[in-house]
């Protein structure tokens, strides 16, 4: 699924890809327009885990949003049920849960172009 906000809040968007089970690809001028609080929010009201990077990262954003639920993606996850990611978790380590057999449900992922080549 892509980023068109023409007629969907980010919000929405997260609903729509969580029940199909596929991610939101993202690209370099989709940044600042609120994608991680979005994904907070949306884990908050839906009881999922979400899962970032690093422990610092997951630090930073328990303090910023209050909402406890948020793991490094290396981190021990046993137990836990439902998985949203932002797009700061690499694509090979999400692939390793879901092929592992754990409920990953949306996120945010970067395009396989999120950089441009230089030149």
């Amino acid at each position: 699924m892509e980023i068109k906000l023409a007629n969907r809040s980010l919000y929405n968007l997260l609903e729509v890809a969580a029940e199909r089970k596929e991610p939101i690809i993202t690209k370099l001028n989709h940044r600042k327009l609120g994608k991680t609080k979005a994904l907070i929010e949306f884990a908050r009201d839906n009881n999922y885990t979400v899962l970032v990077g690093n422990g610092t990262i997951a630090k930073m954003l328990i303090k910023e949003y209050g909402y406890r639920q948020i793991r490094s993606i290396n981190s021990n996850i046993e137990g836990i049920m439902y998985f949203v990611f932002d797009e700061c978790c690499a694509k090979e380590d999400i692939s390793k849960l879901v092929n592992g057999g754990n409920l990953v449900l949306t996120g945010f992922q970067k395009s396989d172009d999120y950089y441009p080549e230089r030149k």
